[in-house]
């Protein structure tokens, strides 16, 4: 008669087989040498710089980085009858800057030519301007004309009021034909397209793999390539009093644009408010001001690396330098630019994350990084912190269901 055997005795006898030591011959695995591929969005990087833990969580835990939600309790988007949201605000302020902005055309660089996707004519000589933003209107669903009083008219308003503060400031001057800060604007480019490769040298480092005999070493990563694509916002063609060319990219951001934004009193409303956009000095003026261009200082640097990099593929002769990058506050119509000593401090910090980055794809286990000091801020948009479950914030505060 054949004996039974229980499910818990077929497991124990496995788990003493697989206890066993046997000595198997194996002929050695021919080593894989490889490079990989990594992929990263440049408007992730300050904040995954930030809080190294919410980037450890999306790619080694594998969570996904939206909150989570019970079915029944989905949040419902609360939409102000009075303004948009604040991403669809600040998409239409892009696209106002991207088809209207001046294009000067006043070549003065002797060498390092611009391309011919430089010399693009201007419809318009002011951003503000109603037909711009009567076609940006209609490209958004809400029609070239608005009735008067109703939202969407505050809301073609105040794409007018932010576009005449960017005309009144230092880069409506530029592309006025203006010299400032010992340059003159050439020409500029919107929307610019970028793919940037960063290559980190692994120096062969293995890739462990999983048997019932442990870890084998299968391959080795000879480098890993972190890949970067989007497009800059901004990017400004200059030559300075000795006719030698330069780039520099800006950045806008339309933080404080909508709410509690006041046309009427600017002391009433957003701190961005408080500096005019006739103040024509890059550097940041009050606490707003440096906050935001602390904000996206990586993502900066990384667009500057990338025009670097193309710059480097070209002839000696015709090569341009690259400016430290700037800001363009819509709230106040001023541009704010890193000093070359936070440009080059920045770039260090960069290159240190990407590295940690690297690491982190090739070993995923590594010890996870701690979790902010208490009281923090920066945890309350992490979408690991919001929803009915918080998987993680700062330390000390309990996590689990809320």
């Amino acid at each position: 008669t054949q004996d039974l055997v229980s499910p818990q005795q077929r497991a124990r006898h496995l788990q003493e087989r697989l206890s066993e030591h046997v000595e198997v011959e194996v002929s050695s695995p021919q080593i894989v040498v490889h490079e990989r591929a990594i992929k990263g969005a440049a408007h992730h990087l300050d904040a995954t710089n930030s809080c190294p833990r919410k980037y450890w969580l999306e790619h080694v835990k594998g969570w996904v980085s939206e909150p989570f939600r019970f079915p029944n309790t989905q949040a419902s988007k609360v939409k102000s009858p009075s303004w948009p949201e604040a991403t669809e605000f600040g998409l239409m302020m892009h696209r106002v800057l991207e088809i209207g902005l001046r294009n000067p055309l006043n070549i003065i660089a002797t060498q390092a030519p611009l391309d011919r996707e430089w010399l693009h004519e201007s419809e318009e000589e002011v951003l503000a301007s109603s037909t711009t933003v009567a076609r940006v209107m209609n490209e958004f669903g809400y029609g070239e004309t608005q009735t008067e009083g109703t939202p969407e008219a505050k809301w073609r308003d105040r794409l007018m009021h932010i576009a005449n503060l960017i005309d009144k400031g230092i880069l409506g001057q530029w592309v006025k034909g203006d010299d400032l800060h010992r340059y003159h604007v050439e020409a500029v480019r919107t929307e610019l397209p970028f793919f940037h490769r960063h290559e980190i040298d692994t120096s062969g480092m293995p890739v462990s793999v999983f048997s019932p005999q442990g870890g084998t070493e299968q391959a080795q990563v000879r480098q890993i390539n972190m890949d970067f694509s989007g497009r800059a916002d901004l990017v400004l063609a200059l030559a300075d009093e000795e006719g030698k060319g330069a780039l520099q990219v800006v950045d806008l951001k339309t933080q404080g644009c909508l709410q509690p934004f006041n046309e009427a009193d600017h002391t009433k409303g957003h701190g961005l408010q408080m500096t005019p956009p006739t103040n024509t000095t890059l550097d940041p003026i009050g606490p707003h001001e440096r906050a935001i261009l602390d904000e996206h200082r990586l993502q900066l640097t990384l667009y500057s690396m990338a025009l670097e990099a193309i710059e480097q593929r070209k002839p000696k002769e015709d090569r341009r330098s690259v400016l430290p990058p700037a800001i363009l506050i819509g709230a106040n119509g001023r541009m704010v630019q890193l000093t070359s000593d936070e440009f080059e401090q920045s770039r260090t910090e960069l290159l240190e994350h990407l590295f940690w980055r690297s690491m982190l794809h090739l070993n995923p286990e590594t010890e996870a990084p701690p979790r902010l000091p208490a009281e923090t801020k920066l945890c309350e948009q992490c979408p690991f912190y919001r929803g009915d479950v918080r998987r993680c914030g700062p330390e000390g505060e309990p996590l689990g269901l809320q």
